[in-house]
């Protein structure tokens, strides 16, 4: 079966580097209560203002001002989501840890799908994306100590 690729533009593309930059921020924040971990705290406090960075680096780029957030059911699922897992984990460090490294992971795969369909020729943007992609690799290869 055939997928239909639909194209993007300035716009979407920065609806969707914004979406997925508050949506990794609100994740972390979401988890970093259920650690008493003093350096995993630290680092998930590090990614979280990186990805508040790329936040505000869309939203200076958005025509209109402001920048997207990530919809709210996907937040609360997310939230629910946490708990869960955490609640029912012996090691809730490493089970954090392991769903950070698998919710970045979907946010690279996503991103990159949405370059190869990106027709805009901004060049901040791509760069933009590129910097997300690049932090979130950066962030998968410093959770993975704590696993």
């Amino acid at each position: 079966m055939f997928e239909v690729i639909r194209l993007i533009d300035d716009k979407e593309m920065l609806d969707y580097i914004s979406e997925t930059a508050d949506m990794g921020r609100d994740s972390l924040h979401q988890v970093i209560e259920k650690t008493d971990d003093d350096q995993f705290i630290s680092m998930l406090k590090a990614q979280m203002a990186e990805y508040e960075s790329i936040f505000h680096e869309a939203e200076d780029l958005v025509e209109e001002g402001q920048a997207k957030e990530a919809p709210s059911f996907a937040k609360f699922n997310s939230q629910i989501t946490s708990t869960v897992k955490t609640m029912t984990s012996k090691d809730p460090t490493s089970k954090i840890a392991e769903m950070v490294i698998q919710g970045t992971t979907m946010g690279i795969t996503q991103i990159i799908k949405h370059q190869h369909n990106y027709t805009g020729t901004n060049q901040q943007i791509k760069a933009l994306s590129e910097k997300l992609i690049h932090t979130q690799q950066a962030n998968i290869e410093n959770m993975k100590q704590f696993l």
